[in-house]
């Protein structure tokens, strides 16, 4: 592959080479093996990545509004890791 070529159909790919559907379809490749129906499972990033995504995209959003305020409301007992993503998200 020549190096331009990396990019070509980044975006476009969601829907050429159905990478939007893959998580259902992957999901429903497990199904049999955990006894789950069709349709009833998909295959995402783990629960400490998606928490990272969207708390970046509420701080984001936050800080165009107004700069002032960095804070994250959370309870001790969640999970370390997601702590620790919240107060790196902070500083």
């Amino acid at each position: 592959m020549i190096a331009g070529e990396w990019g070509d159909g980044l975006i476009r790919s969601w829907n050429t080479a159905a990478w939007f559907d893959l998580p259902k379809r992957l999901g429903n490749k497990l199904t049999p093996l955990i006894g789950a129906d069709a349709n009833e499972v998909v295959v995402t990033d783990t629960i400490s990545a998606n928490l990272f995504k969207i708390l970046s995209a509420a701080l984001r959003l936050a800080n165009e509004r107004d700069s002032k305020h960095r804070v994250i409301v959370s309870e001790r007992s969640n999970f370390p890791t997601d702590l620790y993503i919240a107060q790196g998200l902070i500083e």
